[in-house]
């Protein structure tokens, strides 16, 4: 080959390069609370969708109680006093001390949309975020026995999510699950079949922000997906899951969520909780799929190493 098409070719597996460098930066999309509620990144991918404020109260669990009830006071808002990075936050807040009733105050994304299967589709998404549970004030995050979720996946189904991070007596649980039946046509009883895996338990720390990292890869019948998670306290990014070649994620094509906030379902109605409000500030949130990794996903929580 003369040098002149050897140049040539340099140059054409240059552009390919940069071309391919700059795939992932498409299709990571990045929330942050600097003007409102502000997406940046693409958002004409099909698996990706806008996301917004999600909020659920008044409503009625008619497995404990059947008389309507009072609403709950429930809200989101853009928050200037504490952030990860920038100069605002999103707060949410759930608040049942006038004896109403309400369980979500969240922020949803649509991670798949429906129609999509996960096992054919052997989807993999990467999730940062940063959360804040304060430890003073107004919005103190009160020790309770009473559990919630602060993130998870889910079906649009009445299951369990097939991914989650539980908060209960001040501490973090991470939970997967997967089953080979849709949940979504299931008679009750073959919802027992569905497998519940606990991937790690550590302490739910106040009073500063705890930056987490997720990559997935869907799997519900055969064991070939898998399940990294990252934490970070203050100390650095230190790896706390690696679950590799596991079933994950449930046998059907609903539309596949993933919220990141306030999820207090006992709060459907009256409960025993020895509390009555929850806030939670949230901010940094990026979502990506198999095209990114860890630099890229955690570009916005850059200023700790990982470990």
């Amino acid at each position: 080959m003369d040098k002149g098409r050897l140049f040539f070719a340099f140059f054409i597996l240059l552009a390919f390069c940069r071309r391919a460098d700059n795939l992932y930066a498409q299709n990571i999309t990045h929330l942050n609370f600097e003007n409102g509620l502000e997406v940046k990144g693409n958002q004409t991918n099909d698996s990706f969708y806008q996301w917004k404020p999600y909020i659920r109260v008044g409503e009625t669990n008619p497995q404990r109680c059947t008389l309507p009830q009072l609403k709950a006071n429930a809200y989101t808002e853009i928050n200037a006093e504490k952030y990860r990075r920038g100069k605002h936050s999103g707060k949410l807040t759930l608040d049942v001390s006038n004896g109403g009733v309400g369980h979500k105050a969240m922020f949803r994304y649509n991670l798949l949309p429906a129609g999509i299967q996960l096992q054919k589709a052997k989807e993999e998404r990467w999730v940062s975020f940063s959360c804040y549970l304060s430890n003073e004030g107004d919005d103190k995050w009160e020790t309770d026995a009473v559990p919630e979720l602060i993130f998870q996946m889910h079906n649009d189904i009445a299951v369990s999510p097939m991914l989650a991070i539980y908060s209960q007596n001040d501490t973090f649980d991470i939970i997967y699950r997967f089953s080979d039946i849709d949940p979504h046509v299931a008679d009750v009883s073959e919802r027992s079949a569905i497998g519940t895996m606990k991937a790690w338990s550590g302490k739910a720390e106040k009073g500063k922000w705890i930056d987490w990292v997720f990559h997935v890869k869907f799997s519900p019948l055969t064991p070939d997906g898998f399940l990294q998670a990252w934490i970070n306290d203050g100390a650095g990014y230190r790896k706390i899951v690696d679950k590799q070649e596991i079933r994950i994620g449930y046998n059907c094509s609903e539309r596949t969520d993933l919220d990141i906030g306030i999820y207090k379902w006992p709060w459907k109605c009256p409960s025993d909780s020895g509390i009555k409000k929850r806030v939670l500030y949230i901010d940094e949130i990026s979502v990506g799929d198999r095209t990114a990794n860890f630099e890229s996903i955690t570009k916005y929580l850059s200023d700790f190493k990982k470990k």
